[in-house]
């Protein structure tokens, strides 16, 4: 963990990243990577850049093709995944209070005070708080057993 994960370890802090803008070189792609891997992002939206008509951007005529556009979102997107994950295996263990949102085919999932998407299976009411500790990661986030409705 970095300093400031060790200083606040409950915290996150997510970023957007837009990968193919325009003159965007193989190094300078792989200087963010490289930069990424050593940030602690709980969160990362990756998009490819796409042109927009009047933008100086779009009159550019080093355009990325869009193969390569292709490429470097889904390896920074892998990149996201695996900071994503190293976020919440931190938690993992740990009680914490879950807003529950949605349920689809038995499973009901909502998000922490510090955004960690957490599904269970066990029955909770939509809109309400409960105590969850956390089992494993799953999908986006992490499942987890409720231990008590929050009062």
């Amino acid at each position: 963990m970095s300093g400031w994960s060790r200083r606040y370890p409950a915290s996150q802090v997510s970023t957007d990243i837009i990968v193919g803008f325009p003159g965007e070189t193989e190094e300078e792609f792989q200087s963010g990577l490289d930069f990424v891997a050593k940030m602690n992002f709980s969160r990362m939206h990756v998009f490819p850049y796409s042109r927009r008509s009047g933008t100086p951007a779009a009159e550019r005529e080093d355009q990325v093709p869009e193969p390569v556009k292709k490429d470097r979102a889904h390896r920074m997107q892998a990149l996201a995944a695996r900071k994503a994950g190293e976020f919440h295996q931190h938690f993992l263990g740990q009680t914490l209070r879950v807003l529950f949102e949605t349920t689809t085919d038995g499973i009901t999932d909502g998000l922490t005070d510090n955004y960690i998407r957490v599904y269970t299976d066990d029955v909770v009411e939509d809109g309400e708080i409960y105590e969850v500790k956390l089992d494993r990661l799953y999908k986006d986030g992490a499942f987890g057993r409720v231990v008590a409705r929050d009062k």
